[in-house]
């Protein structure tokens, strides 16, 4: 489905991860999202990635408005972040040393 989009438009609040963020920056969608911390996390390092307050209206309007039709970017590359491997290792590294 992505790949039939100009962008995704991504204005939640309430997020922890945002999978919608991850799978569309994996086919280079350009990304509107909002200007939280679990959005940059998700999208870090992604070069078609907007951020917008996601309490301004004004500020969406405007990021919407100037998309570009058909535009794609490099899809972002996961293999470069850390892994579940990685996280219970780090869990465990926490463990021992408590």
């Amino acid at each position: 489905m992505y790949q039939h989009c100009d962008a995704l438009v991504f204005p939640s609040y309430i997020e922890t991860f945002g999978l919608p963020l991850i799978e569309a920056a994996l086919t280079g969608l350009p990304i509107i999202a909002a200007d939280l911390p679990y959005a940059h996390e998700v999208l870090a390092g992604y070069e078609g990635a907007h951020f917008v307050a996601h309490d301004n209206p004004k500020a969406w309007m405007e990021a919407i408005t100037l998309l570009e039709k058909g535009k794609r970017h490099t899809p972002i590359n996961l293999s470069e972040r850390p892994g579940w491997k990685e996280l219970f290792e780090d869990i465990n590294n926490t463990i021992q040393t408590s």
